[in-house]
C-alpha cells in the first residue's frame, strides 16, 4: 500500500524529508505547501534540490486538502495549531517535529476533538527535542540506582546552516541578550524543551498482583503517586515505574499493617523469606528485602565468593512484616568492594536463607 504524503514547508527539514520520502517505496509525494508565493506552482523536486517530481507546490491549505493526502509532514518554522486542526478535521494524518510529542498536563482537547472528527492522528516526533533529548537520560536512568539531577547542553556549528535569515533575524544570533529575548524562537523552543523535561520527570506507575494489572497511572508534579486500589494486607504486589518503556524502578510491596489484635494472625506474613536483591546485577547499591513471620533478632551477612564474611548487619528485636536493607557495596571498614559474585545470607535464631548477587563496576 502506497501512502500519499504532502510536505508542509520546504526549508532545511522539509527538503530532507522530501528526499527521504522519494526514496521510500511505500510513500508518494503528491504535493507541498510553501510560504512564499514565488514558490507556489514550482516543482517540489526542484524546490528541494533534487530531480523534478512532476508535482507542484501550493500556498493554500485548500489546495493541499484537495489533493486528499493520507498524511502531511508538518514542518514550518513556527507551528500554527489552527492549520493542524484544520488538517486533522479533514481526515488528514499529521506527523510533525514541532511540539505535540508529549502533551502532559497541557490542554489538547481541541486537537483531540479534531482527530476524532476527522478520524485522523497527530504524531509529534523529532530529534532535539522530541527524540534523543529524552531517550538518552531515560535510558541511562534505567541503569542508575538513583537520579539526583539531569543536565543537558547543546552545541551547534551553524557556519554551514543554510538559512542565514533565520539565524540572524529570527533566532537573533549575533544580537545582544536583550534583543535575543524578543525572538519568537524563545517561546517555541521553551514549549518544546519543557515537554522533554516533563517526559523525564513523569513516571508511569503499574501495580500488579499475580501478573495481573490492577492499576496504571502517572506521577503528579511532585513525582508522587497515590494508589487507588484497595490493597489486601499480607498480599504481595509488584510496583513498577517506567519512562518511555524503560523500567527505572521496581519494588515488591506487601502491606503488613495490623488493623486489630484479632486480625493479626490473618494479616502478618506466614513465612520467613529472603527476596532476590534488586537491582541485580547492581552498581553501586542494591536493596535486599525479606519477610519475618514473627518478631526476631536478625543478622544479614554479605559473603564473597571465597566464603568470607565481608559485612554484617544485625538488628535486634525486629517486628514481623516486610523489611528492606540497602547494601552499598562496601565492607565493614567501608571499603568499596570489587566487581564479582557475592551472597546475601539472612539468619534468625532458627532460620537461614541465601541469595546470589552480582556487583558490576
Amino acid at each position: 500500500m502506497t501512502l500519499r504524503v504532502v510536505q508542509w514547508a520546504t526549508g532545511n527539514v522539509g527538503r530532507a524529508a522530501v528526499e527521504a520520502m522519494v526514496s521510500h517505496p511505500e510513500l508518494e509525494v503528491v504535493g507541498a505547501w510553501v510560504h512564499s508565493k514565488d514558490k507556489a506552482g514550482r516543482d517540489v523536486g526542484e524546490l528541494c534540490g533534487i530531480e523534478r517530481l512532476g508535482v507542484s507546490a501550493a500556498d493554500s491549505i485548500d489546495d493541499i486538502l484537495a489533493l486528499k493526502p493520507d498524511c502531511v509532514l508538518y514542518a514550518p518554522l513556527l507551528p500554527n495549531q489552527q492549520e493542524v486542526t484544520q488538517l486533522l478535521q479533514a481526515g488528514v494524518n499529521v506527523v510533525t517535529p514541532l511540539n505535540w510529542f508529549y502533551p502532559g498536563q497541557r490542554d489538547v482537547d481541541a486537537l483531540r476533538a479534531a482527530c476524532e472528527k476527522g478520524g485522523a492522528t497527530l504524531h509529534g516526533t523529532g530529534i532535539h527535542p522530541g527524540g534523543i533529548t529524552e531517550r538518552l537520560p531515560l535510558t541511562v536512568a534505567a541503569l542508575s540506582r538513583a537520579v539526583t539531577h539531569v543536565r543537558a547542553e547543546e552545541f551547534s556549528d551553524i557556519r554551514s546552516y543554510g538559512a542565514a535569515d533565520v539565524i540572524r533575524n529570527i533566532m537573533l544570533f549575533g544580537k545582544t541578550p536583550e534583543q535575543a529575548k524578543m525572538s519568537p524562537m524563545l517561546m517555541l523552543l521553551t514549549e518544546g524543551f519543557s515537554q522533554s523535561i516533563e517526559m523525564i520527570a513523569d513516571a508511569a506507575i503499574t501495580v500488579l498482583q499475580d501478573g495481573r494489572v490492577l492499576e496504571y497511572g502517572l506521577t503528579n508534579d511532585n513525582g508522587q503517586y497515590t494508589l487507588t486500589t484497595e490493597l489486601i494486607y499480607g498480599a504481595e504486589y509488584l510496583i513498577t515505574a517506567m519512562k518511555e518503556g524503560c523500567t527505572i524502578n521496581q519494588e515488591t510491596f506487601t502491606p503488613s499493617m495490623v488493623l486489630s489484635v484479632e486480625d493479626e494472625d490473618k494479616i502478618l506474613p506466614s513465612e520467613f523469606y529472603l527476596d532476590q536483591n534488586y537491582p541485580n546485577p547492581f552498581n553501586p547499591a542494591t536493596k535486599i528485602g525479606y519477610t519475618l513471620p514473627a518478631r526476631s533478632d536478625i543478622t544479614l551477612d554479605i559473603v564473597n565468593i571465597l566464603g568470607q564474611i565481608i559485612k554484617t548487619i544485625s538488628i535486634l528485636d525486629q517486628p514481623s512484616g516486610y523489611h528492606t536493607i540497602v547494601w552499598n557495596g562496601t565492607d565493614d571498614q567501608n571499603n568499596q568492594m570489587p566487581s564479582g559474585i557475592y551472597f546475601s545470607r539472612l539468619k534468625t535464631d532458627d532460620m537461614q536463607q541465601s541469595r546470589k548477587m552480582i556487583l558490576i563496576k
